[in-house]
């Protein structure tokens, strides 16, 4: 859908005429949430660097094919869980954004804040945080 110069996908607003304002780090993040919701364990990982990490309330760990996993793991415990975007923050220089996301289980609804780590076009942390 289309609003003036800016286009909403997934919930964000990704604007479109300035390539180097952060709309790279928006479509990157936008595609990692896209392909989370999917289930889609290869699309994620084209999206993150080799040395990326994750830590959250359960899980932490370090390396790309050890987030695969971690993820692959959540998918086939919870084949009904959805991440709906609620807001996207970036931070100066556009290496870093907090997203405030609701996890939905299919059994209850989490809110989450997502620290996501950009760097080389690459996702190379995520940080989560229950509310």
């Amino acid at each position: 859908m289309k609003i003036g110069k800016f286009t909403v996908r997934s919930s964000l607003i990704v604007e479109e005429n300035n390539p180097m304002d952060g709309s790279r780090a928006r479509r990157l993040i936008n595609a990692y949430f896209d392909a989370w919701n999917n289930h889609d364990v290869e699309g994620l990982r084209t999206l993150l660097a080799h040395d990326c990490s994750l830590a959250d309330w359960e899980t932490q760990v370090s390396g790309r094919d050890a987030v695969v996993e971690a993820n692959r793991s959540i998918f086939e415990k919870m084949p009904e869980v959805k991440i709906k975007i609620l807001a996207t923050h970036l931070f100066k220089g556009e290496k870093s954004a907090a997203c405030e996301i609701l996890v939905q289980t299919g059994k209850e609804d989490v809110n989450v804040v997502d620290i996501i780590i950009v760097e080389s076009n690459k996702i190379k942390a995520i940080r989560a945080y229950k509310k």
